[in-house]
């Protein structure tokens, strides 16, 4: 699950870099909110497996 996440998260990145820098804000946006509901799913899925 993680090694997924961590290559979609790649991807978004590898497509910032090769869209021309007209709609890099757009891009940049998009990239943060996946790195902020990576921490988030993250953060759940570990408080899933480990209930302590």
């Amino acid at each position: 699950m993680k090694l997924i996440i961590k290559i979609l998260i790649t991807l978004l990145g590898a497509v910032l870099i090769f869209t021309d820098l007209k709609e890099n804000n757009t891009w940049l946006l998009i990239f943060c909110i996946a790195v902020a509901l990576y921490m988030t799913f993250e953060g759940f899925f570990y408080k899933k497996k480990n209930p302590q």
